[in-house]
């Protein structure tokens, strides 16, 4: 396993931060009455549900648990029915109309939650980093309980979008399957490799479709071949996540005899 982050962190950097576990549901933010996606998208939960979050301005995620995203997806789009969202919390990272740095935002929100932490709304832990190798102790031993990653907020940010305030660290894993077909491409990509389907040695297989340059499009992967690839995670049914093609295994000549 490897770890990327946002382009342009430097792990020297890593005591400027604090730390979260990195959360697999939807980014949503929560005015005073309104709900919505970071798509800007409105989101409809039962009045019960909303009526247990605080009244001041939070920035967060919607979340059921580790692995659960699927289950998430189901209650976002079933808006208003109660069973759905009953299991369903905003997670809070961010107090955006809060003045001052996001160390101190962080402890604003701590204390927020003390007095209104419910079945609904909580706040997720922020942990301020000494050096990269608390990181990556950290990082690992979320990921080994089935966790994303983390995500490093700048502790001197004094807004949230700004950049180098907001950093992802995540796992990469590599692995190879068998291209079974070509796909060809439309739009930008058409009269070209659009995506490959992969045979994964599970028997499962999936679409690969990014990650290829100029000349794989042009000259793909033969059917047949083995290709490597990497993601972040599999699904609950054994699907590679967020897969980007890295190369075609070289083929293996044999020598003839003499």
């Amino acid at each position: 396993m490897t770890i990327t982050y946002t382009p342009g962190f430097r792990e020297h950097d890593a005591g400027a931060y604090l730390a979260s576990e990195k959360l697999d549901g939807y980014r949503a933010r929560w005015n005073r009455g309104r709900l919505w996606l970071r798509s800007g998208a409105s989101v409809e939960p039962p009045a019960e549900w909303l009526a247990q979050l605080p009244p001041v301005s939070l920035d967060g995620e919607l979340w059921i648990g580790r692995g659960q995203f699927n289950a998430l997806a189901s209650a976002v789009r079933k808006k208003s029915c109660s069973l759905g969202w009953s299991r369903v919390r905003f997670m809070a990272f961010d107090m955006p109309d809060q003045p001052g740095p996001f160390h101190r935002r962080a402890a604003a929100l701590a204390v927020l939650a003390k007095r209104h932490r419910n079945a609904v709304f909580d706040v997720v832990p922020q942990v301020r980093l000494q050096d990269i190798v608390q990181t990556k102790t950290i990082f690992r031993g979320i990921v080994a309980e089935g966790g994303e990653g983390l995500m490093l907020h700048r502790a001197d940010a004094l807004q949230p979008d700004r950049p180098g305030a907001l950093v992802k660290m995540k796992p990469e894993h590599d692995a190879e399957g068998t291209v079974i077909e070509q796909i060809q491409g439309t739009g930008k990509h058409a009269g070209r490799l659009g995506a490959l389907t992969v045979l994964l040695p599970s028997g499962k297989t999936f679409k690969l479709g990014t990650g290829f340059s100029d000349s794989d499009r042009l000259y793909p992967p033969r059917l047949g071949s083995v290709v490597t690839f990497t993601y972040n995670e599999l699904t609950p049914a054994g699907i590679p996540r967020f897969a980007k093609f890295l190369r075609e295994r070289p083929a293996c000549t044999l020598p003839t005899a003499a």
